[in-house]
């Protein structure tokens, strides 16, 4: 559990974003849920989708397709939070989400897999998304890649990742999170605890 989740998540949704979860798992959804229930997550999550229900895995295309279609939103006005260069970050920039990586001591850089920024905490999600405008498409902000502290340059290769329920779940340690606003759309992912 992260204790920064519920907190990220009420002020996300306070500035009308929509919350979405998308875990690579080949668990049944209800083992994924009782964690969710347990922290006080389901109530802040509009649409959680599991891999284990569709036809294919993080980092295909079709994933991150889904969850920005679930969350009624195009893929370039959704956020997309991960803990995995590969699977989260890679899969979601090359349908055009903007990407926010939170490292994963398990997950090791990957030269050319670079996020649009990169947090250590939830709390810090909250204002970078508020800085970015999402209703603003991706090729318009182009250079605006705030990295998580103010003043911090971007990263220009590599990173690590991990998103211990960033923004959404909050026991795996892998948990990404895809938000929208329900005006403005955005999307987040996630693995269970």
């Amino acid at each position: 559990h992260d204790p920064d989740a519920v907190p990220a998540l009420v002020a996300l949704r306070a500035d009308g974003l929509r919350i979405g979860m998308l875990s690579n798992t080949h668990w049944p959804r209800a083992f994924h849920e009782r964690f969710l229930e347990r922290d006080g997550l389901v109530e802040l999550i509009d649409v959680r989708l599991y891999t284990s229900e569709m036809p294919f895995q993080k980092p295909h295309p079709s994933a991150f397709l889904a969850a920005a279609g679930a969350l009624g939103v195009g893929p370039e006005r959704a956020v997309f939070v991960g803990d995995r260069p590969w699977d989260d970050i890679s899969g979601a920039r090359s349908v055009g989400m903007h990407t926010v990586l939170r490292p994963n001591p398990v997950a090791p850089p990957i030269d050319g897999i670079v996020p649009d920024a990169e947090i250590r905490t939830l709390s810090e999600l909250v204002g970078i998304v508020r800085a970015w405008s999402i209703n603003q498409p991706r090729s318009r902000r182009a250079g605006r890649r705030p990295r998580g502290r103010a003043g911090d340059r971007p990263r220009r290769a590599g990173h690590a990742a991990r998103a211990t329920g960033a923004v959404a779940s909050g026991g795996g340690r892998r948990t990404r999170a895809t938000t929208a606003p329900a005006r403005r759309p955005w999307w987040t992912s996630g693995s269970a605890p």
